[in-house]
């Protein structure tokens, strides 16, 4: 009996949102799912909630997402990827206090634990919007 391979998404990290790959790997390496960083809220409340990493899309991946992870693309090149912890409708998570949309998008994945993947390891792949299936494999 073979194992099947994971299915694993593909995204990229918006460079609009972080102008430099220091000032967005920084942000990564918090999104570990556990850990309170004790930040205060857009309506100035401490939630002290972990951090975690949002995909926002229109619909979710129709196929299973157990055990699987997403990479990540900046400028170019595929720096790392999370764990893909839940997915759901995006409500769920504002209900919850992690997203902070007044209009939010229909659904989301959810990921957390960051791992980077050395520069001499990295490949190049062009930016797109959204997400994708890939077949790269940790």
């Amino acid at each position: 009996m073979s194992r099947q391979a994971m299915i694993n998404l593909i995204t990229t990290i918006p460079a609009s949102n972080f102008k430099t790959w220091e000032l967005a790997e920084r942000v990564l390496r918090r999104c570990d799912g556990t850990t309170d960083w004790d930040e205060v809220d857009r309506e100035g409340t401490n939630q002290g909630k972990e951090w975690l990493w949002f995909i926002r899309c229109h619909r979710l991946p129709k196929k299973p997402l157990t055990d699987s992870v997403c990479f990540m693309i900046y400028s170019g090149r595929v720096r790392g990827y999370f764990h893909i912890v839940s997915s759901g409708r995006a409500q769920e998570w504002v209900d919850k206090g992690y997203l902070l949309e007044d209009k939010p998008s229909g659904y989301v994945v959810v990921m957390a634990n960051w791992v980077a993947i050395p520069e001499s390891e990295q490949t190049e792949y062009s930016g797109f919007q959204g997400w994708r299936y890939t077949e790269k494999q940790p």
